[in-house]
């Protein structure tokens, strides 16, 4: 490296304090206030159904006023969201290449890596 100092893995911090198959986070992440739940609450205080019912009427009225944002959720809700054709290809369309690494070669790759950052960074 360019300081002269010799790379090495730093692995002291990466072993978390609990044992194999004993989780780090048992109580789960802390409960705190609910939107949903307080709109439960709303919805059971002015009857539930009725309620539900105006609030259709409301979103289909105002996707039929063309408000883009409750037609887009509307259609979401009924027909699902569209999916998302994605394409990988590799070099000039061919197959994308896996291959399994060494931890050597990674290694390798990290440190070239860093040496045309730290060479682009003096440029």
């Amino acid at each position: 490296m360019a300081d002269g100092k010799e790379h090495r893995k730093n692995t002291a911090g990466l072993k978390p304090p609990w044992k194999k198959g004993q989780s780090g986070n048992p109580k789960g992440r802390p409960k705190g206030p609910s939107l949903v739940d307080a709109l439960k609450k709303v919805l059971q205080e002015m009857g539930e159904e009725e309620t539900l019912k105006k609030l259709a009427r409301a979103w289909v009225g105002q996707s039929a006023k063309g408000n883009a944002v409750f037609f887009k959720e509307l259609i979401e809700r009924l027909d699902g969201k569209v999916a998302q054709k994605t394409e990988l290809s590799g070099a000039e369309g061919g197959p994308v290449e896996v291959r399994k690494w060494s931890t050597a070669e990674v290694w390798a790759a990290y440190e070239s890596a860093l040496r045309d950052a730290e060479k682009r960074d003096a440029d």
